[in-house]
């Protein structure tokens, strides 16, 4: 299962540690999930324009299975645009804080 993370990065400064503990949460309760970060992009697209970030981020989102919002998402343009993208694909959405939701879904999905 593809979990996407999405959360504030533009002028946020501890975006990255954010993010890390995010995907440790995530590894650490949804045992063999594959975590997609956009914190990521920055290593392979250096200096790139917030456009170029965003094409990506929807590229990503739409590429996988569930969305988890990280604390602050509804204080963040490109959350908030992530948010809609996935609530449009009819992509399951859970807080950082309820992850342990995930599993149920997980667990139907390898039902099928």
């Amino acid at each position: 299962m593809r979990i996407y993370l999405s959360g504030p990065i533009t002028n946020e400064k501890n975006y990255r540690l954010n993010f890390l503990r995010a995907e440790n949460t995530v590894r650490s309760r949804v045992k063999g999930s594959v975590i997609v970060s956009p914190m990521r992009l920055e290593d392979i697209l250096p200096n790139g324009k917030h456009k170029e970030f965003m094409e990506l981020c929807y590229l990503l989102l739409g590429m996988s299975d569930v969305m988890v919002a990280l604390p602050g998402w509804d204080k963040s343009i490109g959350a908030m645009k992530e948010r809609t993208l996935a609530l449009e694909m009819k992509m399951p959405i859970f807080e950082l804080d309820d992850i342990d939701s995930i599993k149920s879904i997980n667990r139907r999905k390898n039902a099928v």
